[in-house]
């Protein structure tokens, strides 16, 4: 049961995003897609759930994902897009409770209300049910976000369809560092407990300490796939980058990103 996209290919118009990409993706892992502005990571995602049409060949736990029924899809795959505009003065409630799905294991209000609670309480906000979701800050909108999308797929493993599978584009993006190790360590949980993960990064240093397993994309292609210390090289991310960057490794077995500064000229 994995994800697996073979010679993927998208192109916007007359121009090309992706070329002849190859991913794959494991439960129990958390999978990080980096790379420079530009370079097709949000195109990657939004191919590998559906979002976008690609040519090649993409498969969610042995399934072609164009034969998933669309409520199916959405009961297998959960997605936080980078960024979510609500035009509607929805309260926080409201908006976490889209991800919960009407069925037998929710049957009645108390229940539904419960799952949002809990979910909010796995995203640090706890109390902020009533609150409307156009006065949060933009961390805070991030969150709320990120409780709905759990709601989606509370479990991480389905007893008939397998695991389940949780998209990220840039889950930390607006949030300080406490709220970032806090995010990650939900993910890294979320994978523990028999879900995926894969997750689009900025950050290179979170990358190496909550990355399973990481996917390097450069103008469109794949630069190097692997675990963090086979991709996570000196040389390989100064080429992709375009500037010197040091990895080191402090005691733990945690690595570290160093950036060097730019030459002038």
């Amino acid at each position: 049961m994995t994800i697996e996209a073979r010679g993927l290919e998208v192109a916007y118009g007359r121009r090309r995003i992706l070329h002849g990409v190859d991913f794959s993706a494991r439960p129990g892992e958390v999978t990080v897609i980096i790379g420079p502005n530009g370079s097709g990571k949000t195109t990657l995602m939004r191919a590998l759930t559906g979002e976008l049409t690609a040519a090649g060949a993409i498969t969610i736990n042995g399934r072609e994902l164009g034969a998933y029924p669309a409520h199916m899809l959405a009961a297998t795959r959960a997605v936080l897009p980078q960024d979510t505009a609500l035009a509607f003065p929805f309260t926080v409630s409201e908006v976490v409770g889209l991800g919960v799905a009407a069925g037998p294991m929710l049957a009645g209000n108390e229940a539904r209300r419960q799952r949002i609670a809990d979910a909010l309480e796995a995203v640090d906000l706890p109390g902020f049910a009533g609150r409307y979701y156009q006065e949060l800050s933009g961390g805070e909108r991030q969150r709320v976000q990120l409780a709905r999308v759990l709601c989606q797929i509370w479990n991480p493993v389905s007893q008939h369809h397998g695991p389940r599978w949780l998209f990220l584009d840039e889950p930390v993006s607006s949030l300080d560092i406490r709220h970032q190790l806090m995010i990650m360590e939900l993910a890294a949980n979320y994978a523990r407990r028999g879900g995926g993960v894969i997750a689009v990064m900025h950050d290179l240093n979170l990358t190496a300490m909550f990355g399973d397993r990481i996917t390097l994309i450069s103008s469109g292609e794949v630069a190097a796939t692997g675990t963090p210390k086979e991709v996570l090289q000196d040389e390989t991310l100064a080429e992709v980058f375009g500037c010197a960057l040091k990895v080191g490794e402090v005691p733990r077995d945690h690595l570290f990103v160093l950036p060097q500064a730019i030459s002038a000229g």
